[in-house]
Protein backbone atom coordinates (compact mmCIF):
# COMPACT_ATOMS: atom_id res chain seq x y z
CA UNK A 1 0.00 0.00 0.00
CA UNK A 2 1.19 3.55 -0.40
CA UNK A 3 1.52 6.08 2.24
CA UNK A 4 2.63 10.09 2.19
CA UNK A 5 6.51 9.65 2.60
CA UNK A 6 5.81 13.77 3.89
CA UNK A 7 3.27 12.68 6.43
CA UNK A 8 6.08 10.26 7.63
CA UNK A 9 8.48 12.17 7.54
CA UNK A 10 6.81 14.81 9.74
CA UNK A 11 5.74 12.50 12.39
CA UNK A 12 9.34 11.07 12.88
CA UNK A 13 10.64 14.56 12.79
CA UNK A 14 8.44 16.04 15.74
CA UNK A 15 8.58 12.67 17.53
CA UNK A 16 12.23 13.13 17.58
CA UNK A 17 11.89 16.93 18.01
CA UNK A 18 9.99 16.44 20.94
CA UNK A 19 12.78 14.61 22.67
CA UNK A 20 13.97 18.00 23.49
CA UNK A 21 11.11 19.37 25.50
CA UNK A 22 8.80 18.44 28.11
CA UNK A 23 5.15 17.17 27.14
CA UNK A 24 3.20 20.35 26.17
CA UNK A 25 5.79 22.13 24.74
CA UNK A 26 4.80 23.31 20.67
CA UNK A 27 7.88 22.28 18.63
CA UNK A 28 8.32 25.09 16.19
CA UNK A 29 7.18 24.26 12.65
CA UNK A 30 10.24 23.81 9.91
CA UNK A 31 12.57 23.43 12.91
CA UNK A 32 15.37 21.19 12.09
CA UNK A 33 15.84 18.16 13.92
CA UNK A 34 17.56 18.67 16.81
CA UNK A 35 18.46 15.05 17.54
CA UNK A 36 20.73 12.36 15.46
CA UNK A 37 19.08 9.60 13.85
CA UNK A 38 20.31 6.72 15.51
CA UNK A 39 19.26 8.36 19.19
CA UNK A 40 16.78 6.66 21.14
CA UNK A 41 13.74 9.01 21.96
CA UNK A 42 13.83 9.75 25.84
CA UNK A 43 11.90 7.49 27.98
CA UNK A 44 8.45 8.14 29.76
CA UNK A 45 9.10 10.09 32.79
CA UNK A 46 6.28 8.23 34.12
CA UNK A 47 4.45 4.87 34.80
CA UNK A 48 0.69 5.55 32.94
CA UNK A 49 -0.49 8.98 31.40
CA UNK A 50 -4.01 9.64 30.62
CA UNK A 51 -3.33 10.13 27.03
CA UNK A 52 -7.07 11.27 25.42
CA UNK A 53 -9.90 11.61 27.97
CA UNK A 54 -10.66 7.69 29.48
CA UNK A 55 -7.41 6.39 28.09
CA UNK A 56 -4.43 5.53 29.96
CA UNK A 57 -0.97 4.57 28.15
CA UNK A 58 0.94 2.96 30.34
CA UNK A 59 3.80 -0.04 30.88
CA UNK A 60 4.33 -3.13 32.41
CA UNK A 61 4.89 -2.27 36.04
CA UNK A 62 1.26 -1.22 36.22
CA UNK A 63 -0.98 -3.44 33.89
CA UNK A 64 -0.88 -6.70 36.23
CA UNK A 65 -1.69 -4.51 39.77
CA UNK A 66 -5.50 -4.78 39.82
CA UNK A 67 -5.46 -2.88 42.85
CA UNK A 68 -3.78 0.19 41.25
CA UNK A 69 -6.09 0.15 37.88
CA UNK A 70 -9.20 -0.08 39.91
CA UNK A 71 -7.79 2.85 42.32
CA UNK A 72 -7.58 4.32 38.28
CA UNK A 73 -10.92 3.21 37.76
CA UNK A 74 -9.95 1.69 34.71
CA UNK A 75 -12.81 -0.86 33.78
CA UNK A 76 -10.76 -2.08 30.41
CA UNK A 77 -7.37 -3.45 29.59
CA UNK A 78 -5.78 -3.55 26.02
CA UNK A 79 -2.74 -5.65 25.88
CA UNK A 80 -0.63 -5.01 23.14
CA UNK A 81 2.48 -6.99 24.31
CA UNK A 82 0.55 -10.76 25.08
CA UNK A 83 2.59 -13.28 25.88
CA UNK A 84 5.62 -15.46 27.42
CA UNK A 85 8.39 -13.78 26.25
CA UNK A 86 10.69 -10.91 26.54
CA UNK A 87 9.13 -7.37 26.25
CA UNK A 88 5.79 -9.13 26.25
CA UNK A 89 2.85 -9.52 29.88
CA UNK A 90 1.55 -12.70 30.47
CA UNK A 91 -2.26 -11.44 31.15
CA UNK A 92 -5.33 -12.28 29.93
CA UNK A 93 -8.89 -12.39 30.43
CA UNK A 94 -9.03 -14.71 32.96
CA UNK A 95 -7.02 -12.68 35.14
CA UNK A 96 -8.58 -9.84 35.17
CA UNK A 97 -12.44 -11.05 35.76
CA UNK A 98 -12.55 -11.45 39.55
CA UNK A 99 -11.60 -7.32 39.11
CA UNK A 100 -14.86 -6.76 37.01
CA UNK A 101 -12.26 -5.51 34.14
CA UNK A 102 -12.57 -6.23 30.47
CA UNK A 103 -9.61 -7.30 28.64
CA UNK A 104 -8.10 -7.36 24.71
CA UNK A 105 -5.07 -8.96 24.30
CA UNK A 106 -2.95 -8.79 20.93
CA UNK A 107 0.22 -10.98 20.89
CA UNK A 108 2.43 -8.02 19.42
CA UNK A 109 6.21 -7.78 18.82
CA UNK A 110 7.96 -4.04 18.95
CA UNK A 111 9.81 -4.84 15.70
CA UNK A 112 9.44 -2.13 12.07
CA UNK A 113 8.67 -5.48 10.34
CA UNK A 114 5.75 -6.99 12.29
CA UNK A 115 2.61 -6.22 11.03
CA UNK A 116 0.15 -4.08 13.62
CA UNK A 117 -2.36 -3.64 10.78
CA UNK A 118 -4.66 -6.26 11.30
CA UNK A 119 -5.28 -5.46 14.94
CA UNK A 120 -6.25 -2.28 14.39
CA UNK A 121 -9.65 -2.13 13.64
CA UNK A 122 -10.55 -4.20 16.72
CA UNK A 123 -9.04 -2.91 19.42
CA UNK A 124 -10.60 0.85 18.20
CA UNK A 125 -14.02 -1.55 18.53
CA UNK A 126 -13.28 -2.63 22.27
CA UNK A 127 -11.94 1.39 22.78
CA UNK A 128 -14.68 2.98 21.02
CA UNK A 129 -16.94 0.77 23.33
CA UNK A 130 -15.45 1.10 26.51
CA UNK A 131 -15.34 4.70 26.26
CA UNK A 132 -19.41 5.04 25.52
CA UNK A 133 -20.08 3.21 27.82
CA UNK A 134 -18.22 5.67 30.27
CA UNK A 135 -14.94 3.34 30.95
CA UNK A 136 -11.65 3.95 31.32
CA UNK A 137 -9.23 2.00 29.18
CA UNK A 138 -5.50 1.06 30.35
CA UNK A 139 -3.47 0.31 26.88
CA UNK A 140 0.07 -0.82 27.37
CA UNK A 141 2.87 -2.60 26.36
CA UNK A 142 6.50 -3.20 27.95
CA UNK A 143 7.41 0.24 28.42
CA UNK A 144 3.55 2.02 26.94
CA UNK A 145 5.99 3.70 23.93
CA UNK A 146 5.50 1.67 21.02
CA UNK A 147 2.99 -0.84 20.58
CA UNK A 148 0.58 0.96 22.76
CA UNK A 149 0.82 4.05 21.56
CA UNK A 150 0.73 2.97 17.92
CA UNK A 151 -2.97 1.16 18.70
CA UNK A 152 -4.49 4.91 20.36
CA UNK A 153 -3.27 6.71 17.43
CA UNK A 154 -5.34 4.08 15.15
CA UNK A 155 -7.85 4.35 17.55
CA UNK A 156 -8.07 8.19 17.02
CA UNK A 157 -7.45 7.68 13.21
CA UNK A 158 -10.44 5.21 12.92
CA UNK A 159 -13.16 6.05 15.55
CA UNK A 160 -12.58 10.44 16.64
CA UNK A 161 -11.65 11.06 12.40
CA UNK A 162 -8.13 12.92 13.81
CA UNK A 163 -5.34 13.09 11.56
CA UNK A 164 -2.39 11.33 12.41
CA UNK A 165 -0.09 14.36 12.68
CA UNK A 166 -2.95 16.03 14.67
CA UNK A 167 -3.04 12.15 17.10
CA UNK A 168 0.27 12.24 17.36
CA UNK A 169 0.72 15.88 19.13
CA UNK A 170 -2.26 14.77 20.86
CA UNK A 171 -0.64 12.05 23.17
CA UNK A 172 2.90 13.26 22.77
CA UNK A 173 1.54 16.36 24.56
CA UNK A 174 1.12 14.07 27.37
CA UNK A 175 3.24 11.19 27.19
CA UNK A 176 6.70 10.30 25.68
CA UNK A 177 5.46 8.09 23.22
CA UNK A 178 7.73 6.94 20.34
CA UNK A 179 6.20 3.92 17.73
CA UNK A 180 9.34 1.95 16.07
CA UNK A 181 9.40 3.42 12.20
CA UNK A 182 7.75 0.31 11.09
CA UNK A 183 4.29 1.21 12.68
CA UNK A 184 4.25 4.67 11.98
CA UNK A 185 4.54 3.61 8.40
CA UNK A 186 1.26 1.69 8.88
CA UNK A 187 -0.18 4.29 10.53
CA UNK A 188 0.38 6.95 7.42
CA UNK A 189 -1.30 3.94 5.47
CA UNK A 190 -4.36 3.88 7.80
CA UNK A 191 -4.36 7.45 7.51
CA UNK A 192 -4.13 7.26 3.56
CA UNK A 193 -6.74 4.73 3.30
CA UNK A 194 -9.00 6.06 5.18
CA UNK A 195 -8.69 9.33 3.08
CA UNK A 196 -9.18 7.41 0.17
CA UNK A 197 -12.44 5.99 0.98
CA UNK A 198 -13.76 9.27 1.67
Amino acid sequence: MSYSQVTFSRVREYLMNANDSSPGTKTPMGAQPTVMMFQFPVAPRENYNEVYPGIIIGDKVCSKDKGQLKALGVTHVVNCCQGIKLNQVDSDAAYFRDAGIDFHGIKALDHSSYNMTPHFSAAAKFIEKALKSNGKIYVHCSMGISRSATVVLAFLLLKQNLGLMEAVKTIRAKREVFPNEGFIRQLCILESTLHTSL
